[in-house]
């Protein structure tokens, strides 16, 4: 997706994108005020953009409604950054990934990307 694209306009905006999920993580994050509220995040297999690099899908209902297609020049890097791309949203919050018994947490790290 390039700036002002949607996600529809480059293919990914389609439930049956939604099928071949690589990565499911759930938690709880701690906002600054000492508050915590549910974390739930997927990244969907990468797939080739169409433009010679690859996209993921990643949906964060914390972090936004919609689904946020993640671009890398491979598929290893897709995911990589999809994981990155929460970390630094939870970060630029001051936002801290905690467990149920609020312990400090690190978000587990993505699978190998298959070819």
């Amino acid at each position: 997706m390039r700036a002002g694209q949607r996600l529809d306009e480059c293919g990914i905006g389609h439930m049956e994108q939604l099928k071949s999920s690589v990565y499911r993580f759930s938690g709880f994050v701690r906002l600054e005020d000492g508050s915590r509220e549910a974390l739930s995040m997927e990244i969907f297999a990468p797939e080739d953009s169409g433009e010679g690099d690859s996209v993921c899908r990643l949906t964060c209902p914390f972090l936004r409604a919609q689904p946020f297609a993640i671009f890398g020049v491979d598929h290893a890097q897709a995911l990589e950054l999809s994981r990155r791309f929460v970390e630094a949203s939870l970060e630029h919050m001051n936002a801290t990934l905690v467990d149920a018994d609020g312990k400090t947490i690190e978000l587990p790290p993505v699978p190998a990307a298959g070819p």
